[in-house]
């Protein structure tokens, strides 16, 4: 049996959207990677699921419920990521 090719590369999911980001962190996907690639701005890079791809719908709808202390921690969390890499 075949092992599975370690360098196939699994479906991203990007955004540019700080809160969208955190929201995501917060309520359990990892952050992957950042890419600086854009000048100024840094895409955030979570592998694409389909509970991903639900719970983006779920924010821009307004209707991803998540504590506002979580969700500050969140932000916190990926900013520091964000300059800790520069």
């Amino acid at each position: 049996m075949k092992s599975p090719d370690m360098n196939q590369q699994l479906p991203q999911y990007r955004s540019y959207d700080l809160g969208l980001a955190s929201a995501l962190v917060h309520v359990g996907f990892s952050l992957l990677e950042l890419d600086r690639g854009n000048g100024k701005k840094v895409e955030f890079i979570f592998t694409k699921t389909p509970e991903l791809e639900e719970a983006v719908k779920r924010f821009w709808s307004g209707e991803l419920s998540v504590d506002a202390q979580g969700y500050f921690e969140a932000i916190r969390s990926v900013k520091n990521r964000i300059y800790s890499s520069e």
